[in-house]
This record gives C-alpha cells, structure tokens and sequence, in this order.
C-alpha cells in the first residue's frame, strides 16, 4: 500500500495486532495531529445491529460503509495496521460522531 495520510472521516479497514482479521476503523482524531505523528485515533465500526447507546453512531444507506461507528471504542492506527481505505463518510455523520465522541469522553 501507499503511504497513508490520514484525515478525519476516512474509514479503513486495519488488522490490529490482537484482533483477529480485518476491521473497519474511523479516522476520528484531527488532521495537524495525524499529519504531525503520522498516526491517527480511529473508532472502530462494528456491523452488529444490537448497538443502541448514544456512543454508537449508526451509518445510514448511501455511505461507503454500514454499521455504527462506536465513539467509546477508539484505538491508535499507525500505517502498517491499514489493509485499505474504503471511502470517507458524510459530514451530517461525522457531526453525529462529533456528538457521540464528547458524550464518551464526558465534555458535554
């Protein structure tokens, strides 16, 4: 793969050292930030349709995936994690992420 740049709204599927196969991750954490380490902090996105807090952002039909994006799972991504990008999501959705990040970190 090329290397990675990565910026808020892109969702990649990665292989983390401890997790079994391929997930998809959002990129969540700022662009100076990821520009400056060359990591990123990305919320994993999970397809299981049981999710129902309000940390869990669902994605509607017509984005470049499904699923939630869970705002309280986040985990670094460095580029040898990446398997591929798959697209970015919308900014109606990012601003429900934005949401649910600071209902996870109690900012609000």
């Amino acid at each position: 793969m090329t290397p990675v740049s990565f910026v808020r709204g892109q969702v990649y599927f990665a292989s983390l050292p401890g997790v079994d196969g391929e997930k998809p991750y959002l990129i969540v954490s700022n662009n100076a930030r990821n520009a400056a380490l060359g990591t990123a902090l990305a919320a994993r996105i999970t397809t299981s349709s049981k999710v129902h807090i309000r940390t869990a952002v669902a994605i509607p039909e017509g984005e470049c995936c499904v699923g939630y994006v869970l705002c309280d799972d986040i985990e670094p991504l460095y580029p040898e994690d990446v398997r591929r990008l798959v697209g970015g999501l919308s900014l109606p959705v990012m601003l429900e992420v934005g949401r649910a990040l600071k209902v996870a970190l109690a900012l609000n």
